[in-house]
């Protein structure tokens, strides 16, 4: 993942690769994903608003709550339900930053403005 304190804003990548605007640091691996199809894993969908610097990550390629997220396609695969061999994703959301965050331990992120919004997919072990 990287992250932006500028922007408060975290980034999901497949890829380790640099961010466009140039100012996301890289902050690690925070789980594993398919870059291409893989059975029993779903397209994984990236929303971004310019207004807020924010991105979401979906496995329904439907509008985002609010409406000025803007689809940026598919990002990876994940698998949609549980079962063994997978972990959930747990999605959090800050209103004061405009942030989301995408982890797999589901524990209060630092800063402790982020509530749960409830999992977003599910990822290999």
């Amino acid at each position: 993942s990287f992250f932006s304190a500028r922007h408060m804003d975290h980034v999901y990548k497949i890829k380790n690769e640099p961010v466009a605007g140039g100012d996301h640091i890289a902050e690690g691996i925070q789980y594993y994903a398919f870059s291409a199809q893989a059975e029993g894993a779903v397209p994984v969908y990236s929303f971004f608003s310019a207004r807020h610097m924010d991105h979401v990550y979906k496995i329904k390629n439907e509008p985002v709550n609010g409406g000025d997220h803007q689809p940026e396609g598919v990002q990876f695969y994940a698998y949609p339900t549980p079962a063994p061999g997978r972990i959930p994703v747990y999605s959090y959301f800050s209103a004061r930053h405009m942030d989301h965050v995408y982890k797999t331990k589901n524990v209060p992120v630092a800063g402790g403005d982020h509530v749960y919004e409830g999992i977003a997919f599910y990822v290999p072990e």
